[in-house]
């Protein structure tokens, strides 16, 4: 990889209307997410949205340049971490 060359990463952020915990992570992941540049995060409304992956029924889900990082779990250390590596260039 360029050590020049930025590393874009795409975080799906699936959650559903009045679930407090969608609403606890979400607030989360957009915190984290501010502190990477080169990422760009989606949040999608699994009860009022066309979903781009519509086979989602448990919230919250988080994918990340498409693979599934979470399925109604989430650990905030492990999320930064794992954006931390990807941001690196590593996998």
């Amino acid at each position: 990889m360029n050590p020049h060359q930025r590393v874009s990463i795409e975080v799906e952020l699936y959650v559903r209307q009045r679930c407090a915990f969608s609403d606890r992570t979400k607030q989360t992941i957009i915190d984290i997410c501010r502190r990477f540049d080169q990422v760009h995060l989606s949040i999608f409304d699994t009860s009022t949205q066309v979903l781009k992956r519509p086979s989602i029924s448990i919230t919250p889900a988080i994918w990340a340049n498409d693979e599934l990082w979470y399925l109604g779990t989430f650990d905030a250390t492990s999320f930064e971490e794992k954006l931390a590596h990807l941001s690196a260039g590593m996998v």
